[in-house]
């Protein structure tokens, strides 16, 4: 503070750049997301909090699940939330499947495929799955290893791979 009881000049430099670079950002930050939510409503622009997934290729082993069939329920989630509620393991998921589709089905889309050792297949994707923010499928593993749930990973291309004991889930096009 000078004599006379201002401030020089230069002491408030650094305050009034902080202060300009603070609102920029801030400005910049809401500009971001204004247009994100634009763009989410055309055709063609994807939305980062929805699915990648274009398609799902599955090959089963020749000695998957132990040398049985594997019955795979993929579960396209509209709301991610709703992943806290589902089952830890596929024996729960597939024992009170309907129920639980029955009460949720303004939030997940299901799309099932059998496949015996062997063979390959790929899924058909139900209608409104590119909405999902979340893919993870349940599969009927006779391993307890394989009795879990899965993420799907969220590139254009997944594969799941059907193996011995569990699945493995990667990216076909890399």
């Amino acid at each position: 503070m000078t004599d006379n009881g201002t401030f020089p000049r230069d002491s408030l430099r650094p305050l009034l750049r902080a202060l300009s670079v603070g609102l920029l950002l801030t400005i910049a930050l809401t500009a971001c997301t204004a247009i994100q939510k634009t763009l989410s409503f055309i055709p063609g622009i994807p939305n980062p909090s929805q699915t990648a997934i274009r398609s799902i290729s599955l090959q089963a082993d020749s000695n998957a699940n132990q040398n049985s069939a594997v019955e795979v329920d993929f579960l396209f989630l509209l709301d991610s939330g709703l992943l806290k509620s589902l089952p830890a393991t596929s024996p729960e998921w597939f024992e009170k499947r309907r129920l639980l589709v029955s009460n949720h089905r303004a939030q997940m889309l299901v799309s099932s495929v059998s496949l015996a050792p062997g063979t390959s297949a790929r899924l058909t994707m139900p209608r409104g799955y590119r909405k999902a923010e979340d893919v993870i499928l349940y599969a009927t593993y006779v391993s307890a290893s394989g009795q879990k749930w899965y993420r799907v990973p969220n590139v254009r291309a997944a594969q799941v791979r059907l193996t011995n004991l569990d699945p493995e889930l990667s990216d076909a096009g890399g």
